[in-house]
This record gives structure tokens, C-alpha cells and sequence, in this order.
């Protein structure tokens, strides 16, 4: 289901978000000041649609409503004074309305010493604000090791409305990543390739680097009975055009993803092991994998693409970006904080929080 609105208000007591979708280009930039809640909307989000119902439990705003092209509308209501929410399904067009409880799970403290801790967490209220709270618990829970013990709340039922929507919705959020290969999965990743593709590869290793061959050239224009250009040949033609000093072999004969199937060639003909690449060049790569595999309609949020990108990289992102969104059918929310990122779509733009004046293009 496509989304085309995302809503919230009271979000850390403080601020209220209005995000309409792009509905031209398919891509969506959220900017503002550090601390307005960019990323915690985000994960709120990807939260109520994979039934992460704790994410929304642990984050402190009123009520949070995202919008379907569909017309239907999700909207989830904290209870005051409760650890708990209300999440309301409505269906304008045949007048239904159905509210349900959702059914995560109580944070009781597991019996550890140290969770005792968080009890002088809780009691800063009366001195900060539920911004403070939520990212001083968070960070005392991840410090201290504290497992929390989870029991279901009176076995409560998801209603089939909204069970069908979370089936039909999957959203997807990317932040900063790292590649993790085993010794033994790139062996047998490389015996792959060489088994199953080794003229090409051969082909390959004796261009001149940062040249393609007319027959790879049109390899990379080929086109699937739907008329769009596979997944892997997308794939490898984006990264290989961002990358320097290597390039990227995939093994047509293995399923498509980030960990197997594929291996680096430097520029002298030497393998790198994928876990080797800089952060920012295993940012591409997963990045890129997640978005060419999104199903039509799927909202994909990315948090801070910038992060250990060049900036050379950061200009081309949008641009390659919006060619996935027009192939692949799918939106994109992009939070940034980069005018290289940017580029020149600011029309593409919607401010959080009350920062005006000052951020333009001359000072992004």
C-alpha cells in the first residue's frame, strides 16, 4: 500500500510533524535542527507496520496518523498516563471504523540490581523534558545491560482490517550499515563466480579501468519482459559507477542480496574481501541492494545517507535515487542535513520543527 502522509503530534511533548509525500518525483526530504525527532518518526513508523508495537510503546508523543492513496488512514493514540496505545483503522469511503488496543508486551524490570538504575532515569521528569527521558533511558538500558521481560497484554487480537493492511504495507528504514562476510562464505562466493561466469569476468578484468566494453554497455541497457532493466544489472550498473579503484562482479546464478553472490576486484586484478571496503562504500552498497529490492509501492526511509559519504557521492545520490523510484514504483523519505545531498530540489523539501530564516541554500 502506498503511503502518502505521515503525521504526529506531541512527539517528545514538544513538537508536531506534518509530512505530505512527494507525489511528483516519488522522494521526499525531511530536514530540521538535531533533536526534532526525524529519525524517532521514522522508527515509529517501520515500527507499526513490522509489529514493533514496543518501539511506539517507548517513544513519548500523542498520536501518530499515516495516510494511504487508498484513502484509508492508521492513526495510534498514546493513552495519558498509560504505557499503552490506541490505534484507530478508518476507511472513509465505506464509513468504517474499527479501534483496537495494541497488544505489546509491559516493561517489567527483569530482577537485575542494575535495573534499579532506572529509576532515577524515570524520576528526571520533574527536571527535563521527554526528550531528555527518552534518549537518558535508552542509553541506560543499552550501559547497563538490562534485559527487560515482556508479558502480553490480556492476549489481545489485532482486528483482520489492520492485520491486512501490515501485509500489504512494508516499509523499509536504512540508516548507516556494515557489511559483515564470513572467511568461508566469500570462498565459496568466489568459486561461484569463477564457476559460473568466467569469460565475463575475464572480460572484465582486462578493461582499462573505468571503461566498459560495448558489450557490457549493452548488456547494462538489456530489459526483462516488463520492460525494465533487471534488478542486477541496475544494481552492479550504480555501484560500479560510484565506485573507485574497484569494481563489483555479481553471480547472476545466486539469489540477490548484500552478503553472497558477488565479489570486489581491484584495480591491479586483486579480490577485496567486501568487508574491507570503506564505510562509506559498504553504505552504497547495502543502501542501494535494499532500495532495487523494495516491492512496488513500498515507502523506504533513510536516515542521513550522508553519513561516510563522499561528497562528489552525496551529489549523485538523489539523482540515482529517483531512477530507482521511477523503475521500481516505490517513495522515498530521505532526512538529511546536507545541501550536497540536496542539490538543487529544494521544492522536494518539508522543514520540521520551528527553524526558519537561515537555512537555505547559502547555509544548508
Amino acid at each position: 500500500m502506498r503511503i502518502t502522509k505521515i503525521s504526529v503530534k506531541g512527539l517528545f511533548g514538544m513538537f508536531d510533524h506534518e509530512i505530505p509525500l512527494n507525489q511528483e518525483s516519488r522522494i521526499t526530504i525531511v530536514h530540521g535542527p538535531n533533536g526534532v525527532g526525524k529519525t524517532v518518526l521514522m522508527e515509529m513508523v517501520h515500527g507499526l507496520f513490522h509489529e514493533d508495537y514496543d518501539r511506539l510503546a517507548s517513544s513519548p508523543f500523542n498520536r501518530l496518523e499515516v495516510e494511504f492513496a487508498s484513502e484509508e488512514i492508521v492513526s495510534v493514540e498514546k493513552i495519558p498516563n498509560q504505557n499503552d496505545c490506541r490505534v484507530v483503522y478508518e476507511y472513509p469511503i465505506d464509513s468504517t471504523r474499527i479501534e483496537f488496543l495494541l497488544p505489546w508486551a509491559s516493561e517489567e524490570k527483569s530482577g537485575d540490581t542494575r535495573a534499579t538504575h532506572l529509576d532515577y532515569v524515570e524520576r528526571l521528569t520533574e527536571f527535563a523534558t521527554q526528550k531528555f527521558i527518552y534518549i537518558a533511558r535508552k542509553f541506560a538500558i543499552t550501559l547497563l545491560g538490562i534485559k527487560e521481560q515482556r508479558q502480553d497484554k490480556g492476549n489481545r487480537k489485532i482486528p483482520r482490517e489492520f492485520k491486512h493492511i501490515v501485509e500489504r504495507t512494508n516499509p523499509i528504514f536504512l540508516r548507516v550499515a556494515r557489511l559483515r562476510f564470513p572467511e568461508t562464505e566469500l570462498h565459496r562466493t568466489s568459486q561461484n563466480i569463477r564457476r559460473s561466469r568466467p569469460a565475463a569476468l575475464i572480460d572484465r578484468l582486462k578493461r582499462p579501468f573505468g571503461k566498459r566494453s560495448q558489450a557490457n554497455k549493452r548488456k547494462r541497457g538489456t530489459r526483462t519482459e516488463s520492460g525494465r532493466r533487471s534488478t542486477q544489472d541496475q544494481y552492479e550498473a550504480i555501484i560500479n559507477e560510484l565506485l573507485l579503484y574497484k569494481s563489483l562482479e555479481i553471480d547472476s546464478s545466486v539469489l540477490f542480496r548484500p552478503d553472497e553472490g558477488f565479489r570486489i576486484i581491484g584495480e591491479t586484478n586483486i579480490e577485496i574481501r567486501p568487508d574491507l571496503l570503506s564505510s562509506g562504500e559498504q553504505h552504497l552498497v547495502i543502501m542501494f541492494q535494499k532500495l532495487l529490492q523494495a516491492e512496488r509501492g513500498t515507502l523506504v526511509m533513510i536516515d542521513e545517507p550522508e553519513l561516510s559519504l563522499h561528497v562528489v557521492w552525496q551529489r549523485r545520490f538523489l539523482e540515482l535515487v529517483e531512477q530507482i523510484t521511477r523503475d521500481r514504483d516505490i517513495d522515498v523519505i530521505v532526512a538529511t542535513h546536507s545541501p550536497q545531498i540536496i542539490s538543487d530540489n529544494w521544492d522536494w523539501m518539508v522543514p520540521l520543527g520551528d527553524f526558519e530564516g537561515d537555512y537555505d541554500e547559502e547555509t544548508a
